[in-house]
């Protein structure tokens, strides 16, 4: 249903689970009980989180019935699910940066970078990024082969790097702590740090 998002976080840090390779070195257990936004399919990983984000109908009617079972805020952009019970359905806002608008969200150029904008909505003043890796691992493109549609490798840096590059200043200007803790990643504006690090 068409929802707005507040801050329900107190300053909190949130761990944003994006879908490269490097998820399947993740142990998900390291962030139980912690604040968790995944994309898409890393729900699967941390069938916990506290938000499931996606922006893509298309991804949507690939997992339509899986998803179901997830408990956490289901969060979308996508308009087809603006009347569907379950979802929370937000209005396309500015194409990139960061929209605060309760009612709006800023997704840039891919469903992580939209995450973010949806941790930052509830509260979030550091985010951590796993699984942003940016990049193809050994012919590989995410850390799953659910994905139905077949993408050029080169829209990892050419578009989704491209547009969160322009979203991190603004972000940090809010007082935004971000870091990546994507080992490897291709992001080479962001801080790449260990995980453990930010536990």
């Amino acid at each position: 249903m068409l929802g707005s998002l507040h801050p329900i976080w107190d300053n909190a840090r949130a761990y944003i689970i994006g879908g490269g390779p490097s998820v399947n070195d993740l142990d998900p257990e390291v962030l139980r009980g912690k604040h968790v936004v995944a994309v898409n399919n890393a729900y699967t990983v941390i069938p916990w989180a506290d938000v499931l984000y996606f922006m893509d109908c298309e991804w949507y009617n690939w997992n339509k019935e899986k998803i179901l079972s997830f408990a956490g805020l289901k969060i979308t952009t996508c308009k087809k699910l603006d009347k569907i019970p379950g979802f929370l359905s937000l209005q396309h806002g500015i194409r990139n940066g960061v929209d605060m608008r309760p009612e709006f969200l800023s997704r840039g150029a891919s469903s992580g970078q939209g995450a973010m904008n949806v941790a930052i909505k509830l509260g979030a003043k550091e985010l951590v990024l796993i699984g942003f890796d940016m990049r193809v691992v050994d012919g590989v493109h995410n850390f799953h082969n659910d994905h139905g549609r077949k993408v050029p490798a080169s829209i990892y840096l050419d578009q989704h790097a491209k547009s969160l590059k322009y979203m991190v200043p603004i972000a940090e200007s809010l007082g935004i702590k971000i870091v990546n803790c994507t080992q490897d990643s291709a992001i080479d504006f962001i801080s790449i740090e260990p995980l453990e690090k930010w536990l």
